[in-house]
């Protein structure tokens, strides 16, 4: 019976400190992946090659998805010139460079850890003052602005070698707005479309309005927090 006593001791201190583990780890999981997008967020406005490589797995650097009012787009900044692909010379290597700022004040972290212990999700909003060469209110020409950027991170996260690394990035882009306008005049000074007068027809509508604010539809603030996954 003593012996019997003491096997049943031994499984519930062994299920016990199994608990225990399983808790230390989880925690040092979700600690590791919201140090990883935040130091995503202060390297993407000082050097773009250093946060592809040190956040991104080896294999697919850069896998993005930007959404501008629900349309995918490519993960790209505007070059001074006016092109399409960034710049990584001189000092442009990151978001803020010759007469540029981009800070990326970043919180509201949900993460979620996976039941295999080998992948994450994770959402994060984002509230930052930048200043790029945009097409301010009328839209009639591109320049220099400083404006707002409001959005959420909606990431995906796998553990390799035992080091979490971003396998998915999402960026939901709720407004970029002109700091002497704000949202209500100009909720994206990077398209023309949002410009309230030109937004008066397009009322509700999902191809268009999925993403941005504006003052004339319904506003999506989604997703909801990422669930775990069995």
């Amino acid at each position: 019976m003593k012996n019997e006593d003491l096997e049943t001791r031994v499984a519930r201190l062994a299920e016990k400190t199994q608990k225990l583990e399983n808790s230390i780890q989880h925690s040092a999981d979700t600690l590791e992946v919201m140090n990883l997008q935040y130091m995503y967020a202060h390297l993407i406005g000082i050097d773009f090659f250093r946060a592809d490589n040190d956040v991104f797995v080896k294999d697919q650097p850069g896998t993005s998805e930007i959404v501008e009012g629900g349309i995918g787009v490519a993960d790209v900044l505007p070059n001074r010139d006016g092109g399409n692909e960034p710049k990584y010379t001189g000092n442009y290597r990151g978001m803020s460079g010759m007469g540029t700022l981009g800070i990326n004040p970043t919180g509201t972290g949900y993460v979620t850890i996976n039941k295999d212990g080998k992948t994450a999700k994770g959402m994060w909003d984002q509230f930052a003052p930048h200043a790029m060469e945009v097409t301010p209110y009328p839209g009639d020409e591109r320049k220099l602005t400083q404006f707002w950027f409001v959005g959420r991170y909606n990431n995906e996260f796998i553990k390799e070698n035992g080091k979490w690394k971003c396998s998915k990035r999402q960026v939901l882009a709720f407004m970029r707005t002109p700091y002497d306008l704000g949202w209500l005049k100009q909720p994206n000074c990077r398209d023309q479309r949002f410009i309230l007068e030109n937004l008066k027809h397009e009322k509700h509508s999902p191809e268009n309005l999925l993403s941005f604010y504006h003052s004339d539809g319904i506003f999506y603030l989604l997703p909801a927090p990422p669930e775990p996954e069995e």
